[in-house]
Order: C-alpha cells, then structure tokens, then sequence
C-alpha cells in the first residue's frame, strides 16, 4: 500500500500535517476485524457505531492528570451515537465484549487496538498489511452517527487507503477504487459510488486530477481534508422584531351586491339513475362488466343473453333461454360474495346441473314478466284510429259480413246505440235498405 506517485503535488504537501483535535491509532485489521463481525452478525450496527464510540471516549481521557481515574458512563456513549437509550447501550457493549472488541466497566475501558487483541476472528485474512491508520478523532464522532453501513463501509474504506503514519505526522492521500470498497466490505459498487459524491460533497474527501489511465487501473486519487468538521456551530445573529398582536377579523366582502330572486338557484335537471355512456345513452351489460342489477332485471339479464350467444357460450333456442335464466336466478339467491362471477362460471362452463326447480319457476315468471312487458309496451305506441264515436271495429270495414253483423245486432250487447240502429232496419224488412 503505497501514498500517490504524485508527491509533488501541492496538496499532498499541504495534508502532511497532524490533524486539527488529535486522532487516534487504530490497527487497519482490527478495524476489518469490526467490520467482519458486523457482516457475520456476531455485533450489530448499532454496535459497531458504539466500538467507534469507545475510541472517542479513549481519546478524551488520554490526556488526564497523573493518579486521576477516569469513569466511563452509557450516557456519554448515546449523546455520541444520538437516539438511543442507556439499556440499549449497556448491550450493545455486552456484546461487543463477547466477540473480543471491549471490555468495559465504569471505571476502565479497554479497546481492542492491535491484530492480536481481537480473538473472534484471528484466523481470517485481509487484503492489505498490518499497519497503523491514525483516524481524525472529528471522523471517529462522524462515524458514530452514521446510519447506514454502505456509509460506514465506504467512509473506512477511504481511511485504509488514503491515511498513514510518517515520523509522527499523519500523511493524507491515496487511491482507491469503488469496486475495492464494494468486494473486501460485501457492498453495491452503486451505492459506494453514491456515498462517495456525498463525501466529496461535504468536504471530507477532496478529489484530486489524475490521468484517466491511473484511475482506471488505481483508482481516482483522493487527498482526506485533516480540518474538516462535520458539526455545524451556530451562526450568531440578532433576534427578530415582534411582530404586531394578530386580532382576528373577519374577510372583507367580495361581491357586495346581494342575491335577489331564485333564479340562480333551480337545481340542475337530473337524468337517469345508472351508469351512462358519454352520449347519455344507459350501456348494455356484456360478460366482461356485470352488476348486480343486470341479474335482478330480465332485460338486462337479455342482454347477457344476447352477449353469450355472441361469443358462442349458448345458443339462441327456447331452452338456452331458460337455462340463461335460471342461472341468473341461482347466482342471485346463491352468490353471497361474487354473484356475477358465479353467473359467469356457470354459462361458460355450462354447469347447468347446479340449477334446481326453484331457480327454473323463477326463470319462467321472469321471460314471462318480459314477454308481457314487451306486449304491453307494443299495444301502447300502436295507433289507435277512431271513427263515429264508439262503434265497433265490424262497423270500420266494407266487407257484407261486417253489414250483416250490424243489422243481425250481434253487437247490441257491447255497443247499446246500434241496438235502435238495428231494430230500425228490421222493421222496414229489407236488411239491406239504408
């Protein structure tokens, strides 16, 4: 693992120095160590955030006066790691002590720091050498509040490979490719890309010009910023004036002239119930939309009819009539959740032996209700044509037969004024004299 080959570069020079706030050293295979564990669910994320937490704590306390012993609280550790309860703390270190990360009490906190302190997970192999990575203690209070792992994976990735200890002075710059990140952590190469612009984005990695040919095969070149602060400080500024007392009051008028008369106030005309095409014309019921109604009426139920025999289900006879029928009949009385799917299933299929004597009856009274219904409906729109008054309908034609009926007072009995008519003829003895 090597630092740029460009090392006259002006800002490698400007990053050889020691980090503003300290940082702490941390072995580069304990970190993986930490990781691993995390990615084999012997730690949760949670408690990899809290090992990060105990390196700050550490770091706090390094410069404390001789013979004063420090005390480490939960408390300190969820104002770090943000949203989070003093129990959940005290486990997430339980558990960190089983996989050999920490061993933590109040009044002493331990911190595995070398290759050899972590027994969890020593015989696994890493991809780079045993090295010291001396971590900004401002990156170490980031990483805590980190909540997503390809966040973490990607923020350590940039760490291992573009941080080093020189003579005692941090030495910031590197190269590291995204598919490096995505296959020693077990992340999309995507969302490393991802997190990576967001890093640019707030100042923590700053890129650095390279030819297209080293970042093909190193990867894009990167210069860590040692004074980059991710917490915001408040910006000083004077308070607002007071504003004025907001009284109530009520909206002023928009149309002053009032409303006289009901002439703006006849309802709409209303048409006819039912679900209506764009002309206004009722649209028929098919197979392929069914209402409840359209079993419940014989003409619609018709319509159905007419539609089965169009797709060839049944045909157009007396007794597939009937059996149409009495399937609607039978899919109203028996279908509790989906009537029209069982009206359906039973025409296309043809399941007629499902139909009892019941659904029969009803399936009669209904062609017949439909039959008088269409009766009824023709012999009122028939034109009606009356001559002299209320005489038969014999008395209209020009036929001998309709005469003689008139003169043999065959009508008498429900037409009382040809009885005088017919009486008068008899008398003078010739039926056919006017």
């Amino acid at each position: 693992m090597e630092i740029f080959a460009h090392r006259s570069l002006e800002s490698l020079r400007v990053a050889r120095r020691k980090p503003e706030g300290g940082y702490c050293v941390v072995s580069s295979h304990i970190i993986l160590s930490a990781w691993a564990a995390y990615r084999q669910k012997i730690i949760e994320l949670l408690d990899l955030r809290v090992w990060f937490a105990c390196l700050e704590l550490l770091s706090r306390r390094c410069g404390a006066q001789r013979g004063r012993r420090p005390r480490y609280r939960p408390t300190e550790i969820c104002v770090l790691v943000g949203n989070c309860t003093e129990r959940r703390v005290r486990e997430s270190l339980r558990r960190l002590e089983r996989a050999g990360l920490v061993r933590w009490n109040e009044s002493a906190l331990w911190v595995a720091r070398k290759a050899n302190d972590c027994a969890c997970l020593n015989g696994a192999s890493w991809p780079i050498p045993v090295r010291p990575v001396p971590v900004p203690r401002r990156t170490v209070r980031y990483l805590t509040g980190l909540h997503r792992p390809v966040m973490i994976a990607t923020t350590v990735g940039h760490l291992l490979r573009g941080l080093f200890l020189r003579n005692g002075v941090c030495v910031s710059g590197g190269r590291c490719k995204a598919s490096w990140i995505a296959e020693v952590f077990g992340v999309d190469v995507r969302n490393v890309k991802a997190a990576r612009r967001e890093l640019t984005r707030t100042g923590w990695l700053v890129a650095v010009t390279s030819s297209q040919m080293a970042m093909n095969r190193w990867g894009p070149a990167f210069v860590l910023s040692l004074e980059w602060c991710s917490e915001r400080k408040p910006v000083p500024s004077h308070s607002p004036p007071r504003r004025a007392p907001n009284t109530p009051q009520l909206p002023p008028l928009v149309n002053k002239k009032l409303l006289i008369g009901s002439g703006t106030q006849k309802p709409d005309p209303r048409g006819p119930a039912g679900a209506c095409v764009g002309n206004g014309s009722f649209r028929a019921p098919t197979f392929r939309r069914i209402v409840f109604s359209d079993l419940e009426q014989p003409a619609r139920t018709a319509c159905l009819f007419a539609d089965a025999v169009r797709l060839g289900n049944v045909q157009n006879t007396p007794s597939d009539w009937l059996l149409v029928f009495a399937a609607a009949a039978h899919a109203n009385s028996n279908g509790v959740r989906n009537p029209a799917g069982l009206f359906v299933w039973l025409v296309r299929e043809r399941r007629w032996s499902h139909i009892n004597q019941r659904d029969e009856d009803r399936a009669r009274a209904a062609l017949r209700t439909m039959e008088e219904n269409r009766t009824t409906s023709v012999e009122r729109w028939k034109p009606v044509h009356r001559k002299n008054g209320s005489a038969p309908a014999a008395a209209h034609g020009a036929t001998p037969e309709a005469a003689r009926q008139i003169l043999a007072g065959t009508g008498a009995a429900t037409y009382p004024i040809l009885a005088a008519v017919s009486a008068a003829l008899r008398l003078r003895g010739s039926p056919q004299t006017p």
